[in-house]
Order: structure tokens, then sequence, then C-alpha cells
């Protein structure tokens, strides 16, 4: 297994625990830039993905949102991450 597999199946593991079903949905927004996005990745092997298959088995309450802009640099980020915000509302950024 890709050992960044392994990892976000630890870290979905733990964020299961701490949010057991029932809980208040919780919203998580991936930002960044092509690799938030998932390019150089095979379909469905691109961070954010993996994070939300593995959540959307242990957590379906969750939302996860991919606000990647690929060939973003920094400050394009910083001008772009306030609407980001704002338009997903996350309870966690990642």
């Amino acid at each position: 297994m890709n050992p960044d597999k392994q990892i976000l199946g630890v870290v979905a593991v733990s964020l299961a625990a701490a949010f057991p079903p029932g809980a208040v949905a919780q919203s998580f927004t991936g930002f960044g830039d092509s690799i938030t996005y998932g390019i150089q990745s095979n379909w469905g092997e691109g961070y954010i993905t993996v994070y939300s298959f593995y959540n959307g088995f242990e957590m379906p309450n969750v939302l996860i949102y991919n606000e990647g802009n690929p060939s973003e640099t920094s400050a394009q980020g910083l001008v772009r991450f306030p609407d980001s915000l704002a338009a997903t509302n996350p309870s966690h950024v990642l």
C-alpha cells in the first residue's frame, strides 16, 4: 500500500474516533495548489480524494471540499483564501 494512503487511513480512523456517528456534522476544506487538487496523481489518489474516500466510510456526516487550484502561487492563494473559506465555511482546514 502507498505510504500516503496508510497515513491518511490512520488520520481517518483517528478522526472517526473523535467524531462518532451521530456527532454534529463537521466540514473540512483542503486548500492549496496542484497537489491538493490531485494533479500528477492517478485518478482518485489526490490526498483530498483519498481522505474523502476513507471518511465516506468512517464518517458519513463529514463534508470534505477540495479547494486545490493547479498552478497557483502562494501569493495568489493568499488572495483566494478568504473567499474559499466564505464559500465552504469549514470547521477545519487541511
